[in-house]
């Protein structure tokens, strides 16, 4: 998968406009050098003068327009960035890994690690391991939540598995038992 993948310019024509900015640049300048010689009686004693802010600067603004012109005709060439959708045929199956992120997650069975890190752990070289599958995820507490439908794209699964914490949903995976009331 390439950097520029799911970039275009929706009209690439306008990018030929571009060109003049780089063109009346290039004429300026041709102008200028080819440009006619004012004799000025005791021009010799100015040669050691140092040149000024504004003679410096005598291009900025040329150079600015120029800027502007290649910069208008990538604006309106119409530069559009999107994810390229792509059907992707495979013999596989579906799979849906069932997380729990429950508090009793946190105990540390595994030092130094805690259960909920060697399970995502186990998870993720389970995810790297099914290339053909398509895999899903779902967490589970006292709720559950699907973070991911089953999919092909490793990579966005294992973003969300790495983005999985213990304090996602309410906490709760044992049955609740409700009280009894008595009325008399």
């Amino acid at each position: 998968m390439s950097a520029l993948e799911g970039f275009r310019f929706a009209d690439p024509t306008w990018l030929g406009a571009g060109l003049l900015g780089p063109l009346v640049v290039a004429a300026v300048l041709w102008r200028e050098r080819r440009g006619r010689a004012i004799v000025f009686p005791g021009l010799a004693r100015l040669s050691h003068a140092r040149a000024g802010g504004r003679t410096r600067l005598r291009h900025a603004p040329i150079v600015l327009a120029a800027l502007g012109l290649v910069l208008g005709s990538v604006a309106l060439a119409r530069p559009q960035w999107g994810t390229v959708k792509r059907d992707v045929t495979t013999s596989g199956v579906d799979i849906v890994v069932a997380l729990d992120v429950s508090g009793s997650m946190a105990a540390e069975d595994f030092q130094p690690k805690n259960r909920i890190a060697v399970a995502k752990q186990v998870v993720a070289d389970f995810i790297q391991r099914r290339a053909r599958d398509r895999v899903g995820l779902v967490i589970f507490a006292g709720q559950s939540l699907t973070k991911a439908p089953p999919t092909t794209d490793s990579a966005v699964l294992l973003r969300q598995l790495d983005d999985v914490r213990l304090d996602t949903l309410p906490d709760g995976t044992a049955p609740r038992r409700r009280a009894a009331s008595w009325s008399s």
